[in-house]
């Protein structure tokens, strides 16, 4: 089921090679406990229904329906076999690379609705924005930490012990178990953000630029649900650059200089900020929240 989504994918099984690509709808009383594959599909949460004059699914007339169908749909594939095309979309290109191979999978046969087609594009971007890539604590160290690297674009870095506070008060409101500044620690590495250093106070994450493009990145890639306000979003260089659309021919190239957070701080401060998180710095943190 997983290799469906993706043209030229071959699956064996018992011995025999399949090849799956097309699209299929699958019911089950709970998701399977297979993150690859649930990223694959259109979740549909389905509730029991209450009406009493609807058929059961195993009465004959409903069953004689499926098999009419069931042929139908055979038919169609084999007349159409040959003529299948992938539909241009220019929304595609805002989708992430999975969802793409979905929307491309589920639109093959109906590159002759363009109408259709952009009502599945709209139903795949919304899903992929509702879509749990992150775990609920990366979710929440993500939002936090996207927050913190606008309102103090100048502050060298956080304790991790501090960051661990603020993710708890936010899962703490959201009826979720607190975790340790180590399990933070796991969670910050699970997300890529390595740039760590223990100091005589714990452990701290340091904002150079390459952590700040980092939060940037993965904030884009999984839509942080907090963030700047669009005036101090429109002062942030990462997010310029994250946002500005070039034009024909040009060639994306990474921000200059001026891109840099630390650039109008002295070097004695941005050596001292390197030895220790100071506690004005932490103060200031905390009104983050």
């Amino acid at each position: 089921l997983r290799t469906g989504s993706t043209p030229g994918l071959a699956a064996i099984r018992k011995g025999n090679s399949y090849r799956l690509y097309g699209a299929r709808a699958t019911s089950w009383t709970e998701l399977p406990d297979d993150a690859a594959f649930n990223s694959r599909c259109i979740l549909i949460p389905m509730k029991c229904c209450q009406r009493t004059n609807l058929l059961s699914p195993a009465d004959p007339r409903i069953l004689g329906l499926v098999s009419k169908i069931r042929r139908q749909l055979l038919q169609f594939r084999f007349m159409n076999w040959n003529t299948l095309k992938l539909p241009t979309m220019r929304g595609e290109v805002e989708l992430q690379p999975r969802t793409t191979d979905l929307f491309r999978c589920l639109a093959l046969p109906l590159h002759e609705e363009p109408e259709i087609c952009e009502d599945l594009l709209a139903i795949l971007k919304h899903q992929q924005s509702l879509r749990e890539v992150l775990t609920n604590l990366q979710s929440a160290a993500l939002d936090y930490l996207f927050e913190a690297v606008h309102f103090f674009p100048q502050i060298g870095g956080v304790h991790v012990g501090f960051i661990t506070e603020e993710v708890n008060a936010n899962l703490v409101k959201h009826g979720e178990l607190k975790i340790t500044e180590k399990k933070m620690g796991i969670v910050l590495t699970s997300l890529n953000l390595t740039n760590r250093t223990r100091t005589n106070t714990g452990w701290v994450l340091w904002f150079n630029l390459d952590t700040r493009k980092e939060i940037h990145a993965l904030a884009r890639a999984h839509s942080a649900k907090k963030g700047p306000a669009p005036e101090i979003a429109a002062k942030c260089d990462l997010c310029q650059v994250a946002t500005a659309r070039p034009s024909k021919g040009a060639t994306s190239k990474p921000p200059d200089d001026t891109g840099r957070v630390q650039a109008n701080v002295s070097d004695g401060e941005r050596r001292e900020r390197r030895e220790r998180v100071t506690g004005k710095e932490r103060k200031g943190a905390r009104r983050v929240a």
